[in-house]
């Protein structure tokens, strides 16, 4: 599988995912949280923004809405410490999906690697595809 990855933060759980990744062949490029500015970041050719939440940041779900106009489609975040409701909130603004750094790394890899395999059907307009059990839930709810 082919794919170029831009992942973004300074845990040690962020720094195995990356070697994770590159060991699957896929083209990571790697920013620490301070390094990372979205304007400097060609978005046509990253397939998936995977983006680390200081435990303020999950608490501003605008976040999104700033790495969509900046042209990224696919973002995928990631938290130490988030509240369920923020985690909604992101979802909503359409995160790919929100989880916490605590979560098994194979379990970030599989979203990482869904989130590939999604991307040829994901953009039409205002479409969201998860495949987290838990996540699912939560938007069937929201649309009742």
């Amino acid at each position: 599988m082919k794919g170029r990855i831009c992942i973004v933060g300074d845990s040690l759980e962020i720094k195995l995912l990356k070697e994770s990744l590159e060991e699957r062949g896929l083209e990571i490029f790697y920013f620490k949280k301070a390094e990372f500015d979205p304007k400097k970041v060609e978005p046509s050719l990253i397939d998936v923004l995977v983006y680390e939440l200081s435990y303020e940041e999950s608490r501003n779900p605008e976040i999104v809405n700033t790495l969509f106009k900046a042209g990224f489609k696919i973002v995928f975040f990631v938290a130490e410490k988030a509240e369920l409701e923020s985690a909604i909130e992101f979802i909503k603004k359409g995160a790919y999906d929100f989880k916490l750094l605590s979560t098994p790394l194979e379990i970030i890899e599989k979203t990482v690697l869904y989130a590939l395999e999604d991307k040829r059907i994901l953009w039409e307009e205002e479409v969201f595809i998860t495949r987290n059990p838990y996540m699912l839930k939560i938007l069937r709810k929201l649309e009742d």
